[in-house]
């Protein structure tokens, strides 16, 4: 029999209405329903399972007696049980998998800034704009991992204290207090600027600074590159390189170390008749600006190379220490100088090679180089420079003069005098010389402009000859040295 009545609701349920044509005994559910969970009504009256109908296959019921009419209306409500076997109840609990949140964007957030104020979700809150929304939390956050994608520092909003990001050029994890700082790991070091490779940590000062050490101590290798010399005008010699030394597995106690990058020598400009070099305005002219001395604290030092000579000047290189010796246009009686790369212990200062005696006076002589004596002035090619170890590659030169293959501190190459400098591919030393020609990588191709070392190489710049009637010709200028600190 039928009654008038409404079931308990089992959570979910689908509706569906169906309008007889006239006949039907057998009708089919809409969208099916589980045996045992379905209601039937007729024209708003309950319907009896197993009295009035039939339903047993989940699709259809069947057995209506007496047939349908055509005005006759079937509401049908399949109901399904609600599970929540994969919920984490309120008291806590723990997802086994991954919990997805689509990206958010402007026009709809996954969570947002207002979203979160209102459900007042204890222990978070955020901050940030309409399109840049941030949620901190407040207390204990428990995850197997934390994965922080790497990107440049957060400005905005602006950082406040407290704050991480992992440095993706640094590959460093940073914390926000005043200022971006690293958290270095134990035995590290900071100053300069740092890159990691291979297991190791790299500083290179092209510039002073402060290298610092954090832990108690620090096994470095370090490498101290001298300035070179400026070549000289007037058929000019080319400068001398700077010293070049190094120390392997030296131990570092904890605190600060004073590095000091010498600069390289000025270039001159001017000729036989009138210029300017090192306070000289013509024929004698002194030698050319000398690199400046390169250190780390006072545990190494590494003199800067000696400036070219002009025309008709002999070589004394009297009043001091230095790297390489510069270069003339004739070279009597050089004075005797140190090898010019040397490994150090606890503290070391190098000198340099010096350039050959000669008399012909093609050009000027070339400048003595970390790795070799300079030519004289038949030929005055610049000294080479030293390679003193593999890891230093990529901030040195190959032995074509182009930046990557470890050779620093080579030597300028002479100026034109009765001959073309250009002509005669007067190249500075592999490591960075200044010189002239095409053979060789920083080489001018035009006599009456030097070539300057090049930078950080601590490398000579070249000599230059006489120009008329302008007196416009400059010489090459020095490189700067380098420091470079390597550890794992």
């Amino acid at each position: 029999m039928s009654y008038i009545g409404q079931t308990l609701g089992q959570g979910k349920a689908s509706r569906t209405l169906f309008t007889a044509s006239g006949g039907e005994t057998t009708v089919t559910v809409e969208n099916g329903y589980q045996v045992g969970q379905l209601d039937v009504f007729l024209n708003g009256v309950k319907l009896v399972e197993g009295e009035d109908y039939t339903a047993s296959n989940g699709t259809t019921i069947t057995g209506l007696s007496p047939a349908l009419s055509s005005t006759d209306k079937i509401n049908f409500i399949a109901l399904d049980t609600f599970s929540i076997s994969d919920s984490v109840p309120a008291s806590g609990g723990t997802f086994t998998g991954n919990v997805i949140v689509p990206t958010a964007t402007a026009s709809g957030h996954a969570v947002t800034k207002a979203q979160l104020d209102a459900s007042g979700i204890a222990g978070v809150s955020s901050t940030g704009s309409a399109t840049t929304d941030e949620i901190t939390i407040v207390g204990n956050l428990e995850a197997p991992a934390l994965i922080l994608t790497p990107r440049t520092a957060p400005t905005n909003p602006a950082p406040v204290e407290g704050q991480l990001y992992y440095d993706t050029t640094t590959k460093e994890l940073k914390i926000y207090n005043t200022a971006w700082e690293a958290l270095q790991k134990k035995g590290g070091g900071d100053g300069g600027t740092k890159t990691l490779s291979g297991g190791f940590t790299f500083h290179a000062f092209t510039g002073s600074g402060t290298f610092s050490v954090i832990s108690a101590t620090l096994s470095c290798d370090i490498i101290v590159v001298g300035g070179g010399g400026a070549g000289s005008i007037d058929h000019g010699g080319g400068g001398g390189a700077g010293g070049l030394s190094y120390v392997t597995g030296y131990s570092l106690s904890q605190g600060s170390y004073t590095v000091t990058i010498g600069a390289g020598g000025v270039a001159s400009v001017g000729s036989h008749g009138s210029g300017s070099q090192s306070g000289g305005t013509g024929r004698m002219y002194p030698e050319a600006a000398r690199g400046a001395t390169s250190s780390f604290g006072s545990l190494i030092s590494s003199y800067g190379g000696g400036g070219g000579n002009g025309c008709c000047s002999t070589i004394t290189q009297g009043g001091g220490n230095m790297g390489s010796q510069g270069g003339a246009l004739r070279t009597y009686t050089p004075t005797a100088i140190t090898s010019g790369f040397i490994p150090v212990g606890a503290t070391g200062a190098v000198l340099g090679n010096l350039t050959t005696a000669d008399t012909t006076a093609n050009v000027g002589g070339g400048g003595g180089g970390a790795g070799g004596v300079g030519a004289g002035s038949t030929t005055g090619v610049g000294g080479h420079g030293a390679r003193p170890v593999t890891w230093a590659d990529a901030w040195g030169t190959n032995t074509s003069n182009v930046t990557g293959g470890g050779y620093f501190a080579g030597g300028g190459g002479g100026g034109s005098h009765s001959s073309s400098a250009v002509t005669l591919n007067v190249r500075g030393g592999y490591g960075g010389g200044g010189g002239f020609g095409t053979v060789m990588g920083n080489s001018s191709t035009n006599q009456m402009t030097g070539k300057s070392g090049m930078p950080n190489t601590g490398s000579g710049g070249s000599g230059v000859g006489n120009s008329y009637p302008a007196h416009t010709a400059y010489s090459g200028a020095g490189a700067a040295g380098i420091v470079l600190i390597r550890y794992s």
